[in-house]
């Protein structure tokens, strides 16, 4: 009796480490999946900086975006 209750112990506790490993396998992959985007997202706020290094530049870059989205949604209002 005391020898099965040992196989369990030493069963259960590879069980445990195993799932343990697997979560943190998961955990780390959803980390890099993370941080890669991350990584794209400061290169990007990188080169848009260099490309407008100034407020005004950026200010300009905005408005211009916003009057492409209102000419868009101008033209999407005619076409429906």
């Amino acid at each position: 009796m005391h020898f099965d209750f040992e196989i369990l112990v030493v069963i259960a506790s590879f069980t445990l480490q195993s799932v343990v490993s697997i979560l943190g396998l998961l955990i780390w992959h959803e980390f890099k999946r993370l941080q890669s985007k991350v990584d794209i997202l400061a290169i990007h706020r990188l080169d848009c900086m260099n490309l407008f290094p100034t407020k005004e530049s950026q200010l300009r870059l905005w408005t211009r975006l916003d009057d492409h989205e209102k000419r868009l949604g101008r033209i999407e209002d005619t076409l429906l």
